[in-house]
């Protein structure tokens, strides 16, 4: 795309949004228009030769067609001046109501139409726009938002097309309507212009007071207020829009423009909407585990909230899994990228639990988009080699310690800090896992026996309790049943005391191993996690290699504006400072 320079420079830099066909000429019957950057991919009749019918014949992208779109049906002005919260209309006087009327148009569907009364040029125009972003890293190239963005493709322009502040840039075209009144927006539409080339909408705003074009009910799409309603904006060629979206998701932005001359009466009208996509950007606080490469340390549990309340907003029961009552109806009004948001994360705690009708939503998004030339443009929003993910993988009630990642391999006698490998040999007797059972106590040892103790009650003249007595055989060499080799201890004398000294340093590898250093400082090492935090929120890789989050429990729920949220406040949980207590 073009360096932003000027709001002015816009009208000649910008691309006809949706179209022009990309197969086929003005003689063949039908055409097509492939744009996947854009979710399009349609086959329609060529209005040329088929009586002025536009209508499309095969659609072979099921994924929201993304850029700016002519209404065929403007529908009734009245409606579209119908404030619904004071049932009065927006605009008043001659501005109330047009003379229209219902036709049936060249595809057979019934529109609104409204005859220009005169019959000017100035009455027939189509509405085009360019929402963008600017990269500020590279001469403030302009980026659009209505294209699908590769995260890893076009990893630059994905980043900047995310939630935040956008630029809307509205400008005319030629007229798009051809026979009774239908839409042809996929033909070359040339820029509007008057004057020697200037932007049709300047040139009428220079005019007697009240003449232009005008922005009517800009809708963003997001839930916030409706603009330009009671006053509607002069439309010129220095006029650009801008908005500040919180989230990222689908969006539909919608409006009317009508003309006005001298702001008598409305002369024309045409509606529009344009769709765009803003990604979440990577400090974005929302995410189910929507993750490339991501390690995942204590799994997710069936019995978490989180799978829970996930599963429930669709109707499955989160505690049989009976999906009798599942439907996608149940998210229906629920963003698109929320519901692949949550469809996503549904398969990776089990594909099994979505049926057809959920698949044939996502399945569009699930594919790999190639352009002209078979060159992947996007790897799609879901990747189903990460389904089962979670699947039956969740922990409870464990300590988590030193936790490590290294680059190849780094094998267990040396993360324990074994002299040799000698003690990675399984047939070794100092194989780093020949340990003893958990229920092992010192009876496990030869020479170590208990005996009944002498009968006490022979010759007493009062009661004795009977006993047992420990018999150490000092002259043994004490080893293990099963020939267990660790842990290494001196012998027993016959009063159970050691021998010698516990060798603490290197009986079992030496007490500065990998495995428990902290500060352990390997070229190989790409996460060392450091719990040694007063809480959850401090918890960081001291290798700086790695974002780490830790994620708790909480309840997935649709707020009022039918977007994914977290319900309740998540406060980070403490972090045991006892080393007594802690699992090293």
């Amino acid at each position: 795309m073009p360096k932003f320079t000027s709001i002015e420079g816009l009208f000649n830099q910008a691309e006809q949004s949706v179209g022009p066909y990309t197969s086929g000429d003005e003689n063949s019957s039908e055409l097509i228009v492939f744009q996947p950057e854009q979710g399009i991919d349609i086959t329609y009749k060529n209005p040329l030769v088929n009586n002025d019918s536009t209508k499309i014949v095969a659609d072979r992208d099921g994924r929201i067609k993304l850029g700016t779109f002519t209404l065929n049906d403007r529908g009734f002005w009245e409606d579209a001046n119908f404030n619904k919260s004071t049932f009065k209309p927006y605009l008043t006087d001659d501005k109330k109501t047009t003379d229209t009327y219902i036709v049936t148009d060249s595809n057979g569907d019934s529109i609104v139409y409204k005859r220009p009364e005169p019959p000017s040029s100035t009455y027939r125009y189509s509405i085009d726009a360019l929402p963008f972003v600017t990269n500020p890293n590279d001469g403030d190239e302009i980026v659009r938002v209505d294209r699908y963005w590769d995260k890893k493709i076009n990893s630059t322009e994905h980043y900047l097309a995310t939630e935040g502040k956008i630029n809307y840039y509205i400008y005319p075209r030629v007229e798009s309507r051809v026979g009774l009144g239908n839409i042809d927006l996929f033909s070359p539409r040339g820029l509007k212009t008057a004057s020697g080339g200037k932007n049709r909408f300047t040139v009428y705003a220079e005019g007697p007071e009240g003449t232009g074009y005008y922005l009517f009910k800009l809708n963003w799409g997001d839930g916030s207020s409706i603009e330009h309603t009671t006053e509607p904006k002069l439309l010129e060629g220095t006029t650009l829009l801008n908005h500040t979206y919180e989230r990222p998701g689908f969006y539909t932005i919608s409006g009317v423009v009508y003309v006005s001359y001298k702001g008598e009466k409305i002369e024309a009208y045409e509606k529009f909407e344009t769709n765009i996509l803003l990604n979440p950007s990577k400090n974005y606080e929302f995410n189910l585990y929507n993750y490339d490469t991501f390690a995942n340390i204590g799994g997710i549990s069936d019995i978490s909230t989180l799978v829970k309340s996930t599963l429930n907003t669709i109707g499955v029961n989160p505690i049989t899994k009976d999906t009798s009552d599942s439907s996608i109806e149940l998210i229906n009004g629920v963003n698109d990228f929320d519901k692949l948001e949550l469809l996503n994360f549904i398969n990776k705690i089990s594909s099994d639990i979505l049926s057809e009708e959920f698949f044939s939503f996502y399945q569009p998004y699930n594919l790999e988009i190639k352009n002209v030339s078979n060159s992947t443009i996007h790897n799609g929003f879901i990747d189903d080699e990460l389904f089962n993910t979670f699947k039956n993988n969740g922990l409870n009630n464990f300590d988590l310690a030193t936790t490590k990642i290294y680059k190849g391999v780094k094998p267990m006698w040396e993360q324990l800090g074994f002299e040799s490998d000698d003690s990675d040999i399984p047939t070794e007797n100092i194989y780093w896992k020949n340990i003893i059972p958990s229920d092992y106590t010192f009876l496990n040892k030869s020479g170590i026996t208990i005996e009944d103790g002498d009968n006490p009650i022979s010759g007493s003249r009062t009661p004795r309790t009977l006993y047992k007595e420990v018999i150490i055989d000092q002259e043994d060499e004490q080893i293990w049943d099963g020939n267990y080799y660790y842990p290494n201890l001196p012998k027993l004398d016959i009063y159970g005391n050691f021998v010698e000294d516990i060798n603490i340093e290197n009986s079992y590898g030496i007490d500065t191993a990998p495995i428990t250093d902290l500060e352990e400082a390997d070229d190989n090492l790409i996460l060392n996690v450091d719990l040694d935090q007063t809480d959850t929120d401090g918890i960081i890789d001291k290798t700086n290699f790695n974002r780490l989050e830790y994620v708790q429990d909480f309840k997935l729920s649709l707020d009022q504006d039918l977007r994914l949220s977290i319900e309740g406040l998540i406060i980070p949980d403490g972090i045991e400072k006892n080393k007594n207590e802690q699992a090293f």
